[in-house]
This record gives structure tokens, C-alpha cells and sequence, in this order.
């Protein structure tokens, strides 16, 4: 035979859209900024949008974060989120920075590696931004 075709629990979900995972700091990267404006692109053209925060990378959900180069990183963030985005972090990280739930931005979702193994799973295409030497 040439083929088969699947059917019931052999069938898996199509894979769609975007995950960005973001280590680097908003603060000493530019990472934060191209995550952002790629997430906010791809959202535009209607594909579904996924950031998982890691390591320093956290400090993007901080309720505190304002403009950092010149560009207000929070309220980007806010729109992504308000264009259907989901973000989650590791709250172990999170926590270990001092970023408890309340000092997050609304619609952050406090998470862990299985929210990111769950995030790429469902994804067509996995960016990961970790801020590397310059």
C-alpha cells in the first residue's frame, strides 16, 4: 500500500503558528524588542502566537517595566496579550527575580517547562531568542 490515512487517537493536532521563547533581559538585549514586533506581525496575519519567558527573560512581564531604549516594552506586551498572544513564564524564574504573580502584567500566565514543552508541541514554527554575545 501506498498510504493510510489515520483515523480516531491516531490523529494528531495540526501544528500552528508561532513560539518565541525570550532568556535574554529586556534591559541589555535587543531580543525583547524583535520578539515583540515579530509576535505582533504574525498575529496581524492571523497565525496564533505563543512567548514562553525564561531566565532574564521574565523581566518582559514585569508590571514595572516601562520604556527600555526608548520603546515601551509593557505596552507592547499588553497588545500582544490583546490580540489573542498567550505569554507564560517560568515562575520558578520569575520568583527567583523577585516577580511574584501580583507584579505581573495582567494575562501573563505563571508557568513552567511543561507550559513550554506544550507551547512548542502546538507550534509550526519555534524562535528562540537567548540574547547571545554581542
Amino acid at each position: 500500500m501506498s498510504g493510510r490515512s489515520m483515523s480516531g487517537s491516531e490523529k494528531t493536532e495540526e501544528r500552528r503558528g508561532f513560539s518565541f521563547l525570550l532568556t535574554a533581559s529586556p534591559y541589555t538585549s535587543q531580543d525583547a524588542v524583535t520578539v515583540l514586533k515579530l509576535a505582533q506581525a504574525a498575529l496581524r496575519q492571523g497565525h496564533p502566537v505563543r512567548l514562553f519567558l525564561m531566565d532574564d527573560g521574565v523581566y518582559l512581564a514585569a508590571k514595572r517595566l516601562g520604556k527600555v531604549q526608548g520603546t515601551d516594552l509593557r505596552s507592547q506586551l499588553e497588545a500582544v496579550l490583546k490580540a489573542g498572544g498567550e505569554v507564560a513564564i517560568c515562575d520558578h524564574n520569575a520568583m527567583e527575580r523577585g516577580l511574584y504573580p501580583e507584579a505581573l502584567v495582567e494575562g501573563v500566565i505563571p508557568g513552567s517547562q511543561y507550559d513550554h514543552a506544550q507551547y512548542v508541541a502546538k507550534s509550526a514554527r519555534v524562535l528562540s531568542f537567548t540574547g547571545g554575545s554581542s
